[in-house]
């Protein structure tokens, strides 16, 4: 009754499972949708992306915790617990942003902190295919495709975001087998990729087997490395590699489970006795006359032999090359009577498969270890004149054990019921983890489809959003931050007209940086002369500072910076883009000349500088000494600027967005109720996810409570 029961409940389970990946599927249409509405919200000023952010976020955490652990029941208790957790984060993200306008401006700070942690993680996925694509570029494993096809590959090798270190290493290490395989590694890795996914209508019978799906990665990759070598993979077709590359996993495993020898173990043995010229030449005589199946066989009776006698094996080798001159052939023939070159004769005739060959040479080291060894072995010739005593021993104790071709018999009958050759366990619950496993790598494979819609528009508009979003936000009625360090919050009720001078509700070229002293700017690594470069309590743009650390870096007659926003030019050029922390000099260790003062002045101008002064060779009124002046352009990338409804000046550059601040001319507030009602969308897609999770769930801890 309960094993009724758990059957009952394991068939829900999968169908939940199924309608979850149906419904991803359908879901990424949905937030293809939602992501193209933020794109136009980016139009109006970006902020509804930065939403979709944290959205994408909080599912991605979800995503990835359902198959980076176990494969087996409790991953689905990681993946409900993660997903019902960002879940309810982004409810509270949600809840600021679209409830009334008085709420949406209190709490904007708080969506803002939690936002910043959504805006580091969005971008997850892409940082980790882009890791991926470093390191196979390494191996000359990447092409113009770029991470996109990478992304693909992946998923055809039945792996997640998470597995791409795995892959990467696989790839790796078996570069110049994939150039030999399809022309170049890249070539070969996706043709690999191929492989892989047309070995995925075999994945259930291989988790039957007991394997992972980076173990049949690994196994497949190591088949295509040995039949590349002997070029029987070249001018197959995918399906057809893929077909093969079943067959030898079934064969591996098979193989395993006779001789005790793991899948590294025989791959080690084929390599080995393959680099032997005479056995190469002779397998190779054998594929030429279209004898594959013989060749094989040959090869793999090496293989069982080895597993018990390496002398047998390796005498049985020379033998069947028909190469009587060395030792271990000439020992070969003694302790076999010949019957090694009988069955090697019989062999590439098609009459033996391997389990019969190994028997039939067991069988005559066993009579000759019964006759001879004890009186041999005695006398220390027996290992001198026949090969080695204790393993003929062994193979001996393997015949009594019923021999190699009973036991390969009966291996093959269990394989069937195991699963392993139709994908059909006798045993159910093991059948079911299998197909679970199957299962859970669809979901996967459509969860993390559903995530990319949403992670590539959301890298893209964080790109460019940055401090620009904190700064915009801090300047709404109710955030407490005027959003420029170094001017006064503007009083209610009044309005402020800038001036150049004042500082006032200018930020140009970023957040500007407080800097106390001269010695500040040398933390930041810049060589400062001693004296007055930078007044007490000032403010340099970033962006200056950054520009700032090329040119010394660059320019080999660098001498050292005479000035940022310093005393002397406040009191005597107040005007002037240094009292912004706009401008910067420095000076050269020997004055240029005229054609050298040019080329500096357009690599500064390549490094970003809006004007550049060569005050050497073209010294300005107010120049007290040589040097190069550099200064930065304003609200490049983005500002604040306030002042009265009535209008006033500002100066601006190329396409740029000027949006009101709820004034007279639009109210801003609105755009973030545009933006609540497009992440509500997605919120509504998440939620429908979530349920479809939980449902699964609950069906898996009632089959584990049936199973206890």
């Amino acid at each position: 009754m309960a094993d009724r029961e758990t059957v009952e409940l394991t068939a829900q389970a999968n169908k939940e499972l199924a309608e979850l990946a149906r419904m991803l599927n359908q879901s990424s249409k949905g937030f293809a949708d939602t992501a193209s509405d933020a794109a136009k919200l980016n139009a109006k000023f970006n902020l509804a992306t930065q939403a979709a952010t944290g959205m994408t976020r909080a599912f991605t955490e979800g995503a990835s915790a359902m198959y980076r652990g176990e494969k087996g029941m409790k991953a689905f208790n990681k993946s409900i617990d993660a997903g019902a957790d960002a879940l309810i984060a982004l409810a509270g993200a949600l809840a600021l942003l679209g409830g009334p306008i008085t709420l949406l401006a209190a709490g904007l700070t708080a969506a803002v902190a939690a936002g910043a942690k959504y805006v580091k993680a969005t971008n997850e996925q892409s940082d980790n295919l882009y890791k991926a694509f470093q390191g196979l570029s390494r191996a000359g494993a990447v092409g113009s495709d770029g991470l996109q096809s990478l992304y693909v590959d992946m998923q055809k090798l039945g792996l997640g975001v998470q597995d791409l270190d795995t892959m990467v290493a696989l790839v790796s290490a078996n570069s110049k087998d994939l150039a030999l395989f399809a022309g170049s590694v890249n070539e070969g890795r996706k043709q690999f990729s191929n492989v892989g996914a047309s070995l995925g209508k075999f994945s259930v019978s291989l988790f039957n087997a007991g394997m992972t799906q980076d173990e049949i990665n690994e196994a497949s990759m190591g088949y295509l490395r040995l039949q590349s070598r002997i070029g029987q993979t070249q001018k197959k077709t995918t399906d057809e590699i893929a077909e093969s590359t079943h067959k030898y996993l079934l064969e591996q495993d098979a193989l395993t489970k006779l001789t005790g020898m793991t899948r590294k173990e025989q791959e080690d043995a084929r390599e080995e006795i393959r680099s032997q010229e005479t056995f190469a030449a002779k397998l190779e005589q054998l594929r030429q006359q279209g004898r594959t199946n013989e060749a094989k066989a040959l090869e793999d009776t090496y293989l069982v032999l080895r597993s018990t006698s390496k002398s047998a094996a390796q005498g049985f080798a020379d033998i069947s090359t028909g190469n009587l001159r060395t030792e271990a052939a000439q020992k070969e023939m003694r302790v076999s009577q010949g019957e090694s070159m009988r069955v090697a004769q019989q062999i590439s005739a098609g009459q033996l498969n391997a389990a019969q060959a190994a028997d039939r040479v067991a069988e005559a080291h066993g009579r000759t270890a019964d006759s001879l060894g004890a009186t041999q072995g005695l006398l220390g010739n027996y290992n001198k004149t026949y090969g080695n005593l204790s393993e003929d021993i062994a193979l001996r104790s393997k015949m009594l054990s019923g021999g190699f071709a009973d036991a390969a018999k009966k291996i093959a009958e269990e394989q069937k019921k195991q699963g392993i050759v139709d994908g059909k366990a006798l045993d159910a619950e093991q059948q079911r983890h299998s197909e679970n496993i199957k299962t859970q790598q669809d979901a996967m494979k459509a969860t993390q489809d559903f995530i990319r819609v949403g992670v590539a528009p959301a890298t893209e508009a964080t790109k460019k959003l940055g401090e620009a979003i904190n700064f915009v936000v801090g300047k709404l009625p109710g955030a407490g931050g005027s959003g420029v360090i170094g001017g006064a919050a503007p009083t209610a009720g009044k309005t402020t007209t800038p001036t150049p001078s004042s500082g006032g509700f200018f930020s140009s070229a970023g957040a500007a940086t407080p800097v106390s002293s001269s010695a500040d700017l040398e933390k930041f690594g810049l060589r400062i002369k001693q004296g007055d470069v930078q007044a007490e309590g000032s403010k340099v743009s970033p962006k200056l500072i950054e520009i700032a650390k090329k040119i010394q870096s660059s320019l080999p007659e660098f001498g050292y910076f005479s000035g940022f926003n310093d005393k002397f030019h406040q009191e005597k050029a107040p005007g002037s883009q240094h009292t912004k922390g706009l401008a910067a000099d420095f000076t050269l260790t020997k004055p240029p000349t005229k054609e050298r003062g040019e080329e500096i002045i357009s690599m500064l101008k390549g490094l970003g500088a809006s004007y550049v002064a060569d005050e050497y060779n073209n010294p300005s009124s107010r120049a007290t000494a040589g040097h190069i002046h550099l200064q930065i352009p304003e609200f490049e990338v983005g500002g604040l600027v306030s002042g009265p409804n009535s209008g006033y000046m500002a100066k601006l550059h190329g396409t740029e967005a000027v949006i009101p601040l709820n004034n007279d001319q639009g109210n801003f507030v609105e755009l973030f109720e545009e933006m609540a009602e497009n992440s509500q969308r997605s919120t509504m897609l998440l939620e429908e996810l979530v349920r479809a999770q939980k449902n699964s769930v609950d069906v898996q801890q009632k089959i584990l409570r049936v199973q206890t």
